[in-house]
């Protein structure tokens, strides 16, 4: 459809809005830049009406530190997920607790291969370092921790501060 509305109006630099109803409101904001789109309407978190918007607090990580297409500095983008929590406490809607990048479980690993090789190479199980964002790596114990967890995990931590790690 991008295709046929850029065939249509070669001149104009066009722009996108995608609802959420289907649960890829992301895709296809990051393949409409792909094809030269200059213009992703969103809401942080994703919030809007029905199933709500392209979740900006995706779609611009995934165009920085995936496509390369600079639409915030670093230290700019350092500030997303505490951003995104203040938002989420300001319009009292809680924030989706398995969104991508921002979220407490973006980052979080329980199970003792996943701690274990955190420890030996952080980038084998985390896509992206979580500072980038604003967020940070969480260790959970539970049934499924091994001795790795258990050692990894700091003492008297606060599970709060998105931006410790």
């Amino acid at each position: 459809m991008v295709g046929q509305v850029q065939a249509a109006l070669p001149e104009s630099e066009l722009g996108v809005h995608f609802h959420n109803d289907i649960g890829c409101a992301v895709a296809p904001s990051l393949t409409a830049v792909d094809l030269g789109v200059r213009q992703v309407q969103g809401c942080v978190n994703g919030y809007g009406e029905r199933t709500g918007n392209a979740d900006l607090s995706t779609v611009i990580p995934d165009l920085v530190l995936k496509m390369g297409i600079p639409v915030l500095s670093e230290d700019r983008l350092a500030h997303l997920s505490p951003i995104a929590h203040h938002i989420a406490e300001v319009v009292n809607i809680s924030l989706n607790p398995h969104s991508p990048y921002v979220s407490t479980s973006a980052f979080t690993h329980k199970a003792g291969l996943h701690t274990s090789a955190l420890a030996k190479r952080p980038d084998a199980y985390e896509h992206q370092d979580p500072t980038d964002v604003g967020n940070r790596t969480r260790m959970v114990v539970s049934e499924l921790s091994g001795k790795a967890t258990i050692v990894a995990k700091p003492v008297n931590t606060v599970l709060d501060s998105p931006t410790s790690r």
